[in-house]
């Protein structure tokens, strides 16, 4: 197990595109997609069943997104349709929501076929949390304008940035020590027959990714874990075998570009935020 990855060093990846390459000359088509059931979002049926109150909204005059923090880098996600008049902040329909991560909230957005211009993002202080996000702090020398703006904007990259799919995690995080969150996503790669995934980081308010690096491995269940006691993000790898290995890799951005380094991690038992995955 080589202690950092990169796809640019990868033989394999370089072994497979050469691979696809010839096939594709000689006018064969590439070999079918094989990947393992890793923990994507998950369908929408499945989302229907466990968030059935999102789905067959009246979204005629447009659907309202709530989101709200309950620790760091932890957002939730939750949608009901547009009221003109601003809903009480306690009102019952808010503190009997309930909420999703970014990922799956755009999956339940998609299902209404309504243009983005119709969706208005509102955040929503919870009385359930005691963390107050950086929408509502306005420190001295900012203007509450301009601060208020980037949180939305960097809201609407989780909802509306262009990752590819399926999705096997995100979560927020600044990754490249920048002063400033990134909006993280692991997802499927382009590779055929062999197993690869991606990494992208987004800034507030871009659709197209900061960062975006393919690794090729071997099959992984991935997901994100946020250590809150040393305010660190690793990826989780788990092998698909009999008797499974965990890996934990740091994220180190290194001249632009993205590198995994194999890192020695004792995970707690309580739960991390944010989750992602299995």
């Amino acid at each position: 197990m080589n202690a950092v990855l990169n796809c640019k060093k990868s033989v394999l990846c370089i072994l497979v595109m050469l691979i696809l390459t010839v096939a594709l000359l000689a006018g064969c088509a590439p070999a079918e997609q094989v990947q393992p059931p890793i923990s994507a979002p998950k369908a929408d049926a499945d989302l229907m069943e466990t968030h059935s109150e999102f789905f067959g909204l009246d979204a005629s005059n447009g659907l309202d997104v709530y989101v709200w923090q309950m620790a760091k880098h932890a957002y939730s996600f939750g949608v009901l349709p547009h009221s003109e008049t601003p809903r009480d902040w306690i009102c019952e329909e808010l503190m009997n929501m309930g909420g999703t991560g970014a990922a799956q909230m755009r999956q339940i957005l998609a299902s209404y076929n309504i243009d983005k211009s119709q969706i208005h993002i509102i955040p929503w202080q919870t009385p359930l949390s005691s963390y107050i996000g950086d929408y509502w702090i306005v420190r001295e020398g900012e203007d509450a304008g301009q601060v208020r703006e980037e949180y939305l904007k960097f809201l609407e990259t989780m909802l509306f940035g262009g990752y590819s799919y399926p999705v096997f995690a995100d979560c927020v995080f600044d990754v490249d020590n920048d002063g400033k969150e990134e909006y993280c996503v692991l997802s499927g790669g382009p590779t055929s027959g062999v197993f690869s995934f991606m990494f992208s980081a987004f800034d507030a308010g871009f659709t197209q990714p900061k960062y975006e690096q393919v690794f090729c491995t071997e099959f992984y269940y991935l997901s994100f874990r946020y250590d809150f006691r040393t305010d660190r993000m690793y990826i989780r790898a788990v092998t698909q075998e009999e008797e499974p290995e965990i890996y934990y890799y740091d994220v180190v951005i290194e001249d632009g570009e993205v590198q995994l380094e194999l890192t020695d991690y004792d995970e707690p038992e309580m739960f991390l935020y944010p989750v992602a995955g299995q």
